[in-house]
């Protein structure tokens, strides 16, 4: 915003841009919500206008359209919205103006009366103004919002096929033209049943998210639903940070396989995964030091060691060793529910762990049920499209 204080020492305003920035907003054509594009554009006209305290209509307009034009945005759209803001506060205006004005009391009916003017044409003036004008603010500002509102022609939708493409999303942008700016209002908590209200977010699909919020909205008062961007710039750009070490990781879930047998540890950890890897190292150097000096499995120092983990507990039973240089990483995320139901399902999903049965206590009988088809759907597909061993004898072609 520009300062400029005149010769009488009054002060305007001007709305500013850096000759350094891009000018850059949402473009029309991302892949958004149209009612995120028109907000972009209405409040952008919002900014333009209130702070050009100096500038004329024609002025403003100029700059708005060469801003939202440079972002992709329809001329009869900027017009569009732009007429209606006007329209809007010019009726802001006339309702300000007309606030101290007191109602005149109703008349009795009386037949109008003629007067003659300077013009050649006698005009007409009813002789009671309660009747045919609006007295109170409710009825200057209904009048005054159509009269606005059909002053302006609809340059959104430019057909009358119903069945034509884009009509849908036309009518969806004319609706959200129409529908006053709710930028000062505060969402509320609670609705009007006293429901506590839920936010969400869904991942935005062209033409299936609409009717996804369409439908809760009209089924769900308490839910209100906002659409992410799932194509975003990480997705089309190659990283260029270096790939961070396995041994380095966070927030993983891994996979230890045993020495002598077939058997494996799946464990989850939030820190590194070198720091959780030292943890059974401490408890593998420990279970040596006390076999050498003698302890035996029923002594109090190897029962307390043996309810560490289930990793140094097969090592105590049966005399096992796990290669802790093999380990894998089977699963990451950055939440530690979510983490902790990876590492359920790896459990379940996978033969010949040596994990206890209450690992996977909080997991659902449902998710189990579908992880065990799945396993077996992913274990016949595997084995059917494995080639044959150099050992077994390859079948006779076909004649």
């Amino acid at each position: 915003m520009t300062v400029i204080r005149n010769e009488d020492q009054t002060l305007h305003t001007e709305w500013f841009m850096k000759s350094i920035a891009s000018g850059r907003m949402l473009n029309w054509h991302s892949f958004h919500l149209p009612k995120y594009k028109v907000n972009v554009a209405r409040n952008f006209i919002h900014r333009v206008c209130t702070l050009s305290t100096n500038l004329n209509t024609a002025a403003k307009k100029k700059i708005i359209q060469n801003q939202l034009i440079m972002n992709g945005y329809p001329k009869t759209l900027i017009n569009r919205i732009f007429h209606l803001y006007i329209n809007q506060n010019n009726h802001h205006g006339r309702q300000e103006q007309t606030a101290s004005i007191t109602e005149i009391p109703a008349r009795t009916a009386m037949p109008p009366t003629i007067q003659h003017q300077s013009s050649s044409q006698p005009t007409i003036q009813p002789s009671n103004p309660s009747i045919d004008r609006p007295t109170n603010q409710s009825q200057l500002q209904s009048s005054t919002c159509s009269n606005a509102i059909s002053s302006t022609r609809p340059l959104i939708i430019t057909s009358t096929d119903p069945s034509a493409p884009g009509m849908d999303t036309q009518r969806e942008i004319a609706s959200i033209i129409q529908r006053p700016p709710n930028a000062y209002n505060i969402e509320p908590t609670t609705t009007n049943h006293g429901e506590h209200l839920i936010y969400r977010s869904i991942p935005y699909v062209a033409g299936l998210s609409e009717c996804i919020i369409h439908i809760l909205n009209r089924d769900y008062n308490n839910i209100t639903i906002a659409c992410r961007q799932t194509k975003t710039i990480q997705r089309f750009h190659t990283p260029v940070k270096d790939p961070i070490s396995m041994l380095d990781r966070s927030r993983v879930v891994y996979k230890i396989p045993c020495s002598n047998c077939k058997q494996c540890y799946i464990g989850m950890t939030n820190n590194r995964l070198q720091t959780r890897l030292y943890g059974h190292k401490t408890h593998i150097n420990k279970l040596n030091r006390l076999k050498e000096l003698g302890y035996s499995k029923t002594d109090t120092d190897m029962i307390t060691l043996r309810e560490r983990t289930a990793l140094i507990e097969h090592c105590i039973d049966h005399d096992h060793m796990f290669n802790l240089g093999q380990v894998t990483v089977l699963d990451r995320s950055n939440h530690t529910n979510t983490l902790a139901f990876l590492e359920m399902c790896h459990i379940t999903n996978t033969p010949h762990t040596v994990n206890h049965r209450t690992d996977v206590s909080g997991l659902n009988s449902t998710y189990a049920a579908i992880l065990q088809t799945f396993c077996k759907t992913f274990q016949t597909h595997q084995t059917t499209n494995d080639p044959p061993s150099s050992n077994q004898p390859l079948p006779p072609p076909d004649v």
